[in-house]
């Protein structure tokens, strides 16, 4: 892996026409990136959350390490646009997060997240700390957020067309979103486990 100080920091956005829509910025934070999702109203942007990261040698941490984050320009299968790709890996376990744009007019960001792991996982998920909402509602699949800027929607995705995919719960706090996944009982490692969720504008 290459020095941190030339690593990639980039953005992937959702933004319609009318300006309005979400970023999300990698971060380079020690031994890995994080992210923050911003709100985006022409030039105005308001921090929304940005990803929990979890100390060095945690071997279950509660975001996605990512070490690597690709160039975002690449083509998407799902909306035809931009998306984001990024990689890392804690103890003998392997992640990889996918970042698809949808740039009507309710921007979203979908995260595509998986995990290989080499032994039954004690925690999976991602872990948000909320920064400058006004508001938060939680339902057992989706968390609305209230914001200067507009109204935002992070929603778990249910398992569809894969046997990957696993489900997930959102639970939330006045400062923290917390997205956890069900391991299946039967698990057989070595296992691919992965678990999509979206976060929208919504009136």
């Amino acid at each position: 892996m290459t020095n941190s100080k030339h690593r990639y920091a980039g953005k992937v956005e959702a933004i319609n026409s009318a300006g309005k829509g979400l970023r999300a910025e990698f971060v380079w934070f020690g031994d890995r990136f994080g992210h923050r999702i911003f709100g985006v109203y022409g030039t105005t942007t308001v921090h929304l959350r940005s990803s929990a990261e979890s100390d060095q040698g945690e071997l279950w941490p509660v975001s996605p390490p990512v070490q690597e984050f690709n160039d975002p320009y690449i083509s998407s299968d799902i909306n035809s646009g931009a998306v984001g790709l990024a990689v890392g890996a804690a103890g003998s376990s392997y992640w990889s997060m996918g970042i698809d744009v949808a740039n009507e007019e309710e921007p979203a960001l979908t995260f595509d997240v998986a995990c290989r792991a080499k032994q039954k996982p004690e925690w999976l998920g991602s872990t948000y700390d909320l920064a400058e909402a006004t508001g938060v509602s939680c339902g057992m699949l989706k968390v609305d957020i209230e914001s200067a800027v507009g109204n935002y929607r992070v929603q778990a995705m249910a398992p569809q067309g894969s046997l990957e995919l696993i489900d997930c719960l959102l639970h939330a706090t006045d400062d923290r979103i917390t997205l956890s996944c069900t391991t299946p009982d039967d698990l057989t490692p070595p296992i691919t486990m992965r678990w999509q969720y979206r976060i929208g504008m919504r009136e």
